[in-house]
């Protein structure tokens, strides 16, 4: 996904994938060169959508994919954060699906002003992040939900979560043992 300008909704880039759907499996996503800017639509969503759980001001959301690699935009100006990074948290019966975002690389990207006015009203995303945060919202967040093999034995170095060269954005995660920040 390149060359787009996001604004005016509710999340500007969402990159999901979704169990029980003909089509999953989502993975090796570039997102570069795009603006996703002053995102703060009130959610419209029908309840029960997915989509209905994005909070009001998010910038960029990364859920269960793979190898996706987040460079050179502009994200800010967003109301609850500027980059997610989370697990899907709902039960599934589909046996192929991989709730856990993994091989995740974020960087060169220019960062604004977000988490100014979170959405505390929609979805959990926000009010968590608010509650760890103690109100001062980061610019990127990564929910650190591992699968129980990962959190006993490790992430395999290939699945972790990789930041670089994204000028002072902040940075918060509720499991830090398993972040790679690389200098690029």
């Amino acid at each position: 996904m390149f060359n787009n300008y996001a604004s005016n909704n509710t999340g500007g880039i969402l990159v999901f994938d979704l169990p029980d759907i003909p089509q999953q499996g989502g993975h090796h996503i570039r997102v570069f060169n795009n603006k996703s800017v002053n995102n703060n639509t009130d959610n419209f969503a029908p309840e029960g959508n997915i989509v209905g759980e994005v909070p009001r001001g998010s910038g960029i959301i990364i859920q269960a994919n793979s190898h996706v690699e987040i460079f050179d935009n502009d994200i800010g100006d967003n109301d609850t954060i500027n980059i997610a990074v989370v697990t899907y948290g709902y039960d599934t019966d589909d046996e192929s699906y991989y709730p856990h975002p993994r091989s995740i690389q974020i960087h060169g990207n220019r960062f604004g002003k977000s988490g100014y006015n979170p959405d505390l009203e929609t979805g959990e995303l926000a009010k968590i992040l608010f509650e760890i945060s103690g109100g001062d919202m980061p610019d990127i967040f990564w929910d650190g939900i591992l699968p129980l093999p990962q959190i006993i034995f490790g992430q395999p170095k290939e699945d972790k979560i990789v930041l670089g060269d994204n000028g002072d954005a902040s940075f918060l995660t509720i499991n830090r043992i398993e972040i790679h920040i690389a200098i690029f």
